[in-house]
């Protein structure tokens, strides 16, 4: 814009009257943009007592959320025209989330954003709600925020805002007639001035930081005063809080303190009070004979309790002998219906180990909990025992199905597919449309029915018609969920589903991104993590990997976990209580109960 350089170097002029040090960006790209705020902010922005100014003069931009709300961005040089390339633009441009970032990093108390742009104000929250005194301004912790214009208004080459604010600091205005201005008298100012002298082309806004800990103060510009003038006048201020806030402990400890002293005359007049009652002798007499009754009735109580206990513990004996010949019976019985390539158990000889084959039973009916309890009991009771290393592993692995299926309701194929120590694409397919009703959320969330008639099955793969997860897996290809399509294959030259191939980590990772953006129509998903990263979290999988992206929204949302090694196991293979929980831990994420 022509007349930004006239523009710094007036606000740069009055600044530094008002005994700021000042510091200069020119024409920076957005790289440079980000740098210049972490710069200012890691140098003064630390010292709690400092008052930090940020000026930016240049174009501005809102952009229509889908969701209804508006994004405004402030616009580096870099940046293109969003008319011509948005999707560069939102890439190089400044979004005010950032903007609010920056805010909360800075330690000091007070810190006034003023934006000679024009966007929406969507960051802050306008508020005319003024403390009434300059100590309580100064005492508490402030971000406020300036615009000169709201979204698709034109911000003129000779700034009227620019020069409303300086006059407005220099005293030439109704403002600062008792020798401050506020960021909040300083925005009602603008907002008015600016508007009267671009005859309505401009409409300012102004307002504090959504944030409770934050929108409590007030920036404070002190006039006509010498740097150290400011400074003790700021030192006054706070005397003046202190004193206030002592004021107010002192009344504080006068109410106690005769709280206090009723409290202790209505506690003297009930002890007289009950030492009165007492002194009736028949109503002693009475209030003996009554606890006496009680006794003998509450021994007589105990007595007949004591009995019953005995009479209850003779059956339960009886009732677990019957049992234990029972199971003597059963005991070296395997299971066969637990599923193929779940987990391998083998009964081993000798005596013993009646909880680790309960467990078992447990197990085979899928009752995961129940089976938990009982390998416990059998570790509890047999540390070295000849069933003690099956019953640990068979713990190991129901313990984290429980902990997989917490919170949520698991139908039968999911209970299957939750034993298997790797999960195929035909088992995961399963678990989206079975479990999750992946079908019905995604029907759900596209109204326009023109879209959901595109959304057909184009052909059947040949390794999936006699499939037993046949349907599961054309629903899949219908939605087109990405990593779940049909592979090439080169023997058969072929597409096919490859409904045995393990799901890895990495893999999952990629197909649930795809998921959760279909879910919320946030499509920025794909690329979130594709700038700005130099270091990955997970020293096994580089920023440069494919499923890097899709493996930090996992992470970052806790739907999928890294190891304690510090690895994410990129390539390791998927086991089916993993595969619950995350799939537990997206419908919390997106309130699917």
């Amino acid at each position: 814009m022509p007349g930004v350089k006239k523009d710094v170097d007036a606000v740069k002029a009055v600044l530094e009257e008002q005994g700021f040090h000042v510091t200069v960006v020119m024409d920076p790209k957005k790289d440079q943009m980000v740098q210049a705020f972490e710069n200012f902010i890691n140098k003064y922005g630390q010292d709690q007592d400092n008052r930090l100014l940020f000026y930016f003069a240049g174009h501005g931009y809102t952009v229509k959320m889908t969701y209804g709300e508006e994004m405004g961005y402030i616009v580096p040089v870099d940046a293109p025209n969003p008319h011509n390339d948005q999707n560069r633009f939102l890439s190089t441009a400044m979004d005010m989330q950032l903007i609010e970032v920056f805010a909360k990093r800075i330690q000091s108390k007070h810190a006034l954003f003023l934006f000679d742009s024009c966007f929406s104000g969507s960051l802050f929250a306008l508020s005319r709600a003024v403390p009434e005194s300059i100590s309580y301004k100064t005492a508490r912790p402030v971000r406020q925020f300036i615009t000169s214009g709201g979204a698709d208004e034109q911000v003129p080459d000779t700034s009227i805002f620019r020069q409303q604010f300086i006059s407005a600091l220099k005293g030439e205005t109704n403002l600062g007639k008792d020798g401050y201005i506020t960021g909040t008298a300083l925005g009602e100012y603008l907002q008015d001035s600016v508007v009267n002298y671009s005859k309505g082309a401009q409409h300012p806004q102004y307002g504090k930081i959504r944030n409770p800990n934050l929108d409590k103060g007030d920036f404070v510009f002190v006039l006509n005063k010498t740097n150290d003038e400011q400074s003790m006048f700021i030192i006054h201020a706070e005397e003046q809080r202190v004193n206030e806030e002592r004021k107010s402990i002192k009344k504080e400890k006068e109410k106690y303190e005769h709280d206090k002293v009723v409290y202790a005359e209505r506690e003297k007049e009930e002890k007289e009070k009950l030492i009165k009652d007492a002194e009736s002798a028949e109503k002693m007499i009475a209030l003996q004979e009554e606890r006496r009754k009680l006794e003998e009735e509450r021994k007589e109580i105990d007595r007949i309790r004591i009995l019953g206990k005995k009479e209850a513990l003779k059956r339960e004996r009886e009732k677990k002998k019957i049992e234990e010949e029972r199971e003597k019976i059963e005991k070296k019985k395997l299971y066969a219906n637990l599923p193929k390539d779940g987990i391998k158990y083998t009964i081993s000889g000798g005596e013993g180990g009646e909880n680790y084959h309960n467990g078992l039973k447990y197990l085979s009916s899928l009752e995961f909990r129940k089976a938990r309890d009982k390998f416990a009991d059998e570790l509890n009771s047999s540390r070295e025992g000849p069933f003690h290393a099956d019953a640990d592993k068979a713990w190991k692995k129901t313990d984290k199905i429980v902990r997989a299926m917490a919170g949520i309701t698991v139908g039968d194929v999911g209970k299957q597919i939750a034993v298997k120590d790797s999960v195929t694409r035909a088992d995961l397919a399963a678990l989206l449309i079975d479990e999750m009703k992946l079908d019905k959320l995604f029907a759900g969330r596209i109204h326009v029915k023109s879209q959901i008639d595109k959304m057909k099955t184009e052909f059947i793969p040949a390794d999936v018609l006699n499939h037993s997860f046949k349907e599961e897996i054309l629903t899949i290809m219908k939605w087109k969920v990405r990593g779940l399509e049909p592979k090439y294959d080169t023997a058969t030259k072929a597409y096919l589903f490859k409904p045995t191939d393990v799901v890895k980590r990495g893999e999952m990772a990629f197909i649930l991104e795809d998921v959760l953006i279909k879910l919320t129509g946030d499509e920025k998903l794909v690329t979130a993590y594709f700038f700005g990263q130099d270091k990955s979290p997970y020293p096994d999988v580089k920023p440069t990997s494919p499923f890097y992206n899709a493996v930090m929204n996992m992470t970052s949302r806790g739907i999928m976990e890294g190891e304690l090694s510090g690895e994410f196991r990129i390539d390791a293979p998927v086991d089916g209580a993993e595969a619950l929980f995350a799939l537990r831990v997206l419908k919390q994420k997106m309130n699917i109960y």
